[in-house]
């Protein structure tokens, strides 16, 4: 929501309203929100407050990389043994479910427009051409940085934790609130 240069003020005014709703509305309503930069989001969203509570998604350890590439694969009719499915994974380090997915579609891309069949080879090759996100973001991505930005954070993953003490590579982050009224 970091207003561009160019849409003659549109960005503000739909944040404002936006925040506007959320002071006044009478309903009982749940919100949630994601952002993949927290640090662009403008203060007055995410003052103490304005949202019950904000928390850390990591990306993918090993063993999940595995399962979301088994299922993009799966869904898709590519056949991966359990050996290059976790090779495969291993290569996916960094690397979000999306890009895990994408990468997978892009795979499917290649093998039709060299007019072969998908497998294993072709997404290996996807995997390594494929720089992640958590790679391209790297610098604006230390725990300190992330912190300073919105405070103390908790992480999924493990338990409960300050994200100072988990964090070292830039990561999808949630907000999550429960907006009642207040007689609610």
């Amino acid at each position: 929501m970091t207003p561009a240069r160019t849409d003659g003020g549109a960005t503000r005014r739909v944040l404002g309203a936006f925040l506007t709703w959320l002071a006044e509305k009478t309903s009982r309503v749940f919100v949630l929100a994601t952002a993949n930069d927290i640090t662009a989001l403008p203060p007055e969203l995410i003052r103490k407050g304005r949202f019950d509570e904000i928390f850390f998604v990591d990306l993918p350890d090993q063993k999940t990389r595995a399962e979301i590439l088994r299922i993009h694969a799966v869904k898709r009719g590519i056949e991966l043994d359990a050996p290059m499915l976790n090779a495969l994974a291993a290569a996916c380090e960094g690397f979000s479910g999306a890009e895990i997915e994408q990468a997978v579609v892009a795979s499917l891309y290649t093998a039709h427009s060299q007019h072969i069949g998908p497998g294993s080879k072709l997404l290996a090759a996807e995997i390594a051409a494929t720089r992640p996100l958590a790679v391209l973001m790297a610098e604006k991505s230390t725990p300190c940085a992330i912190g300073r930005a919105i405070g103390r954070l908790r992480r999924i993953e493990h338990g409960w934790a300050p994200l100072e003490a988990a964090v070292d590579r830039y990561t999808p982050l949630t907000l999550a609130g429960q907006c009642l009224s207040p007689a609610g």
